[in-house]
């Protein structure tokens, strides 16, 4: 593939030749994760699509690691993004005891270290 031997424009070529099949590879994502998630498979393809093409270069010989690596870019958006909610401040409002908010903090630091081992347990057994 071009893509994979540092050609970016390579990638805007292929995206609308496969955006179908990874918006369905995203939706299925994000339905596998219940509510709990504020991303749509649009913007998970979208976001994929700006880490893609800031890794220019990535070895790619085949549509399936194509799509491999499209998928790891997504599982990774989404941890992301969950860590990004579970850091929100605005998450622990309301909590006047700095007692519970340290219990909260803690608790919600250890979520995070959790869905990163479930994810990573989800991915090799994908």
């Amino acid at each position: 593939m071009k893509w994979s031997g540092g050609d970016k424009a390579a990638l805007d070529e292929l995206i609308p030749l496969v955006y179908n099949e990874l918006r369905r590879l995203a939706a299925s994502y994000l339905r596998r994760r219940g509510g709990c998630h504020t991303l749509q498979p649009t913007a998970l393809v979208n976001e994929a699509y700006v880490r893609l093409a800031g890794r220019a270069g990535a070895p790619v010989q085949h549509r399936a690691q194509f799509f491999g690596l499209a998928a790891k870019v997504m599982r990774d958006i989404l941890v992301d993004h969950a860590r990004r909610r579970l850091a929100d401040p605005v998450t622990v409002r309301g909590y006047e005891n700095s007692d519970s908010l340290l219990a909260v903090i803690s608790l919600r630091e250890k979520f995070a270290r959790t869905l990163q081992l479930l994810l990573k347990l989800c991915h090799y057994n994908a």
